[in-house]
């Protein structure tokens, strides 16, 4: 028989506010897809983490 050992996943207060967002590039032409994006993912969090949202409009403007 297999016994596994998990850590603590559990994040307290403090460690959460130390972490920085996760950064997430929008990329699209459409204007309508940001604000939509913007509102499903609006208090998402990830690990504790929240999101930053970068916005491009075209593809040269995402590789800047």
């Amino acid at each position: 028989m297999n016994d596994f050992l998990f850590a603590d996943e559990t994040i307290n207060d403090d460690e959460a506010s130390n972490k920085r967002p996760w950064k997430v590039l929008i990329v699209d032409d459409e204007p309508d897809i940001h604000n939509v994006t913007k509102l499903v993912l609006m208090g998402f969090e990830l690990d504790g983490q929240g999101l930053e949202l970068l916005h491009a409009y075209s593809a040269a403007e995402a590789e800047k």
